[in-house]
Formats: structure tokens, C-alpha cells, sequence
């Protein structure tokens, strides 16, 4: 059984329905990217003691109907969840190493007899665009629980929800820069 620090909050089949990430890339080159975002980006926005409480509550199977809906979602569709920005975090971080393998004689790009290794723009540009997405994923998380406050004692009560104090969330930059969407 998985520990807490351990609780994924996607999956790499996630991963693969909504970011086309290959289906033939095994969890384990997955999972590490998916650890790292949760912790990198989402625990500081929604702060240690919430964070905590969604990890604990997906270990166990027992996640509340709101947080529930704030990690998968509404089911009419107006919000998205907590789950497609996290997932485009992840496949940005993932797209970085993805074609690369570190090996005994160092850092390796991997390329088969029928395939081109992406050019450094088209993989530049496919990073950015998946870090753009993970930006508005993020600011629909951070207005859906500003919508529902009262639905979250815990984000409530750690005063990540005050963007002008000194919340820990406050405390990094946890926005991922990019260019414009303009530019698509």
C-alpha cells in the first residue's frame, strides 16, 4: 500500500486521455514527475494542511463530496478540477526528460531506426503550451475555491486563500511563466 507522500492525485492514464502522453510509457518513468508537481506547485497554493487532507483522503478512499468535486470536477462541465492542472504540470515537467535516457556513459537521446527526435523549438513549444495550460487550469482551481470557501475549512482556515498576505502560499513563485497564448 502506498504512504501518504507517496498518494498520486492523477494517474499516468490520466495523463495519457488528457495530455497525449504515450501510452506506451511505463507508470514508473511517470509517476516521479507527477510526485514532484504535487509537491513543487500544488502543495504550497493549497497549503500543508489541506494538501494533506486530499492526499490522505484519496489513500483512503474516502474523499469528501466537495473535495471530491474540487480534484475530478463539476459534472455539468463548468469547472474542471484540481486533476487538469496538476496533469499539465506534470506533462510539462515529463516532456523536458522524455526522450532522453540516463545511462552509465551519461544522458542519452533515445531515437529508433522510424523516428526523428523533435527539433529543440517544436520541444520548447510544446512545454510552453503545457505550461500555459497548467496556468489556467491553476487560476480556475484558485477561483472555484475562492467561489466555495465555505466548502473547505481546512484551505479556509490555513489562510491560503488571502493572495495578499503572507500565506505560505505567498511565499514562492508557484505560477509557471510562459508566452502568450497569442502566439498558437
Amino acid at each position: 500500500m502506498a504512504t501518504i507522500s507517496q498518494t498520486l492525485l492523477i494517474s499516468q492514464a490520466d495523463l495519457q486521455t488528457f495530455a497525449s502522453a504515450s501510452v506506451f510509457v511505463e507508470p514508473k518513468y511517470v509517476e516521479p514527475y507527477i510526485l514532484q508537481v504535487q509537491y513543487l506547485y500544488v502543495k504550497p497554493v493549497l497549503c500543508t494542511e489541506f494538501y494533506t487532507e486530499l492526499l490522505l483522503q484519496t489513500l483512503t478512499n474516502s474523499l469528501t463530496y466537495e473535495n471530491k468535486e474540487l480534484l475530478t470536477g463539476k459534472a455539468d462541465g463548468s469547472f474542471l478540477g484540481l486533476q487538469m492542472w496538476l496533469l499539465w504540470l506534470a506533462y510539462a515537467e515529463y516532456l523536458i526528460f522524455c526522450n532522453t535516457k540516463d545511462t552509465q556513459s551519461g544522458i542519452r537521446i533515445w531515437q529508433d531506426q522510424t523516428s526523428e527526435v523533435p527539433t529543440d523549438k517544436k520541444m520548447e513549444m510544446l512545454i510552453q503550451k503545457a505550461k500555459d495550460n497548467a496556468n489556467l487550469y491553476k487560476e480556475a482551481v484558485l477561483a472555484y475555491l475562492s467561489e466555495n470557501l465555505a466548502d473547505f475549512p481546512t484551505y479556509q482556515d490555513s489562510n491560503c486563500n488571502d493572495c495578499r498576505g503572507t500565506s505560505e502560499r505567498n511565499k514562492g513563485n508557484t505560477n509557471i511563466s510562459g508566452i502568450s497564448r497569442s502566439k498558437y
